[in-house]
């Protein structure tokens, strides 16, 4: 089936240059199964709202139809032998039918009854290009994948994938705005990135130049100024989580010219719940009985994961549990804070980039951290407590509501400085804390857990976002030449002997650090954190019997 669809792709590459000079956009014709079969065709849309079909063996009718088709269907009219009726309906709600003949592959996913079919959305589409041709025809020779969350971790594993693979993302929420505070990204995240085609600029991101811890007495414990860029090759960069997936997302479904990759932009399809997951054969169920079938299934679905107990077998894993505590976080604008403290120095753009702690250093565990994000036109404040010392009790979500006057209650032992910030603050959340026992495998079948849905940790060691970034770049493993469906479950046993161990650690080292009494306690995990080899570099290290983080 993939080589008929590739040959199909190969005629549509050829016809570019002579017949289709108007055509400005090109897409493959989706079922519910994903990119259809040759005998169902690829689809190029006119400028004027024509379309033209590709199949193979080959046949091309360009012809116009009614303003712009938002929906298709093919029928199999046994009565007319090989026939197809190709009908579009469009805006307003006008058909239009048109018969051509052509002799169905006999593996095609079209059948008698006929299905509904959509066109990629467009974000997907891309200029219509003898490169852009052979970038589908690339992407038609790669696996099927199906990515259940669209936050960071399957947003960017998104990005990954694209090159090389048919990849849909399926979203809950019903569009792509991130709700959340702040995030940093240490330098073994922003090293993958930089391979990626991040750009920090279009995130407003901010790197770390200076670290200042008080303890709760207002007693300076820390003042450090560090070139991380130089100390680690890569910086650690401050940016608000809505920025930063936003780029992921971008990075995923942007067309491929835009760029410089090979392959199709991945399809995220927002307001798309999944409720149950076959693991072994990577079938997935949405929500009102709809099934998708893909060869390898990533699910990056969160603390919540629907998948966790599916993949370990476990339903003591169906969730990751409370730590016991629970965060107020909230942002300020710029020039809010700068009208009541004008010489508020963590704002001043012309200084490096300064994240500040102040600690209690006793059982109750408190602790502030503040930094700027978006450009320094933010200021990010985020304050943990313990769950038993709250006069309410927290639920796990981004959005429930904080109370400045609890807030400032909690820390009212605390340097008057950081109670004038805490006083501005407006739209406060409060943010159960969760994180997760080490599990005992990542994946089965053809199913692998990511990101939260792996490994959640509390933020204590500022990793939670950054292992999902070394995760998204575990699927480099599969980018690797010759990849079949049949390779998938031995490439994810790879992907999980270097990434389990590593974000093990990395939630062990996380736990060690809450209960902090010394400064030196903070970072002593510093270096392990932000040194990592990447997936190809770390298997083989695993392979070999070597140590997989070394310094």
């Amino acid at each position: 089936m993939r080589e008929a669809k590739k040959a199909a792709l190969q005629k549509l590459i050829e016809l570019s240059s002579q017949r289709l000079e108007d055509v400005e956009i090109i897409g493959l014709i989706t079922t519910d199964f994903g990119p259809v079969s040759s005998g169902d065709g690829l689809l190029a849309v006119g400028a004027e709202g024509g379309f033209q079909v590709a199949n193979s063996p080959p046949l091309y009718e360009f012809w116009p139809n009614p303003g712009n088709a938002d929906r298709l269907r093919m029928d199999r009219d046994e009565s007319k032998g090989e026939h197809v009726n190709l009908q579009a309906t469009d805006k307003r709600k006008q058909k239009t039918s048109h018969f051509y003949s052509f002799e169905p592959h006999p593996a095609s996913e079209f059948d008698k009854r006929g299905k509904y079919i959509r066109l990629l959305p467009p974000q997907a589409n891309v200029g219509m290009s003898k490169s852009t041709a052979e970038q589908a025809a690339a992407t038609l020779s790669g696996l099927k994948v199906t990515i259940i969350g669209g936050g960071l971790a399957g947003a960017l594993a998104a990005r990954v994938l694209r090159e090389q693979h048919s990849v849909t993302v399926l979203e809950l929420s019903t569009d792509p705005i991130e709700v959340g505070a702040a995030i940093s990204i240490g330098p073994n995240g922003t090293r993958i990135l930089a391979k990626l085609n991040f750009d920090p600029t279009r995130t407003g991101s901010i790197p770390v130049g200076n670290l200042r811890t008080w303890n709760k007495a207002g007693e300076m414990v820390r003042d450090i100024e560090a070139d991380y860029a130089q100390d680690y090759g890569s910086p650690w960069l401050l940016q608000h989580r809505a920025d930063l997936r936003a780029e992921f997302l971008r990075l995923a479904t942007a067309p491929s010219e835009e760029l410089g990759l090979k392959g199709m932009p991945a399809i995220v399809r927002y307001g798309t719940k999944a409720v149950d997951i076959d693991a072994e054969t990577g079938t997935v169920t949405l929500e009102g009985g709809e099934k998708l079938d893909a060869d390898l299934v990533i699910a990056a679905d969160g603390v919540k994961s629907i998948a966790r107990a599916m993949v370990v077998g476990d339903d003591t894993f169906k969730s990751a549990r409370p730590s016991g505590l629970s965060a107020f976080r909230f942002t300020l604008p710029r020039k809010e804070i700068l009208e009541k403290i004008p010489d508020f120095r963590i704002l001043d753009k012309s200084k490096p980039g300064m994240l500040k702690t102040v600690l209690s250093f006793d059982s109750s565990r408190r602790s502030a951290v503040l930094y700027p994000c978006r450009d320094f036109e933010l200021l990010n404040v985020v304050c943990i407590v313990p769950d038993n010392i709250l006069k309410t009790a927290t639920t796990e979500s981004w959005s429930a509501a904080g109370d400045v006057v609890e807030l400032l209650r909690c820390f009212q032992d605390f340097p008057p400085w950081l109670l004038d910030i805490l006083k501005l603050g407006k739209n406060i959340k409060l943010w159960q804390l969760r994180d997760q026992d080490p599990l005992p495998t990542y994946i089965r079948g053809k199913t692998v857990l990511i990101g939260d849905a792996a490994h959640a940790m509390t933020p204590h060691q500022s990793q939670g976002g950054t292992q999902s970034i070394e995760d998204a770049e575990g699927f480099e493993l599969f980018n690797r030449p010759g990849v079949a469906p049949t390779d998938v479950p031995r490439i994810l046993k790879e992907f999980d002997s270097v990434r389990r161990p590593r974000a093990s650690q990395i939630q062990d080292n996380t736990r060690q650090s809450v209960n902090k009494k010394t400064v030196e306690e903070i970072y002593r995990f510093q270096r392990y954190n932000w040194t990592y080899p990447g997936v190809i570099e770390g298997l083989r290290r695993v392979q070999a019997g070597e140590e997989l983080i070394q310094f």
